[in-house]
């Protein structure tokens, strides 16, 4: 857990909370490696150098976790079957469960931190360009 500085910005909290995860980031997305296909298996490996070398605080960075984040989560699907449970005791007689293969489950036990640092990336996005306009809007000097 990062301690919050009183003094430090938003988007500065926003980086530094985005560093602290950058490993755990990488492990994650390594995880998946075995069950992508050859051309996300690029993607994740660029992504997991620029996470190592804390190079990942741009637009094609965030582009990227975006793109990827949509490919694992289409393969969690892909391994996700819902199962109807006859259970006397509930109301209506059964229910549905989902139940995934042991990839997918896999796979959705470590989105939670790739999903994290794509949260992390937009929140960084927006407050970069909430500075941008804020600055343009201070120096447009309307004259009144």
């Amino acid at each position: 857990m990062c301690n919050k500085n009183p003094n430090q910005a938003p988007l500065q909290e926003q980086i530094q909370a985005a560093l602290e995860i950058a490993d755990q980031v990488a492990e994650a997305l390594q995880v998946a490696l075995p069950q992508v296909t050859a051309c996300s298996r690029q993607l994740i490996h660029s992504l997991v150098d620029r996470l190592q070398r804390a190079e990942f605080f741009d637009a094609v960075s965030r582009s990227d976790f975006a793109e990827t984040v949509v490919q694992i989560e289409a393969l969690i699907e892909c391994g996700e079957r819902r199962e109807v449970i006859v259970d006397e005791h509930c109301p209506e007689g059964s229910y549905i469960q989902s139940v995934y293969t042991q990839e997918a489950q896999t796979l959705r036990a470590q989105m939670g931190a790739v999903r994290q640092m794509q949260r992390r990336l937009d929140s960084i996005y927006a407050l970069c360009m909430s500075e941008r306009l804020a600055h343009q809007m201070r120096t447009s000097g309307d004259g009144n």
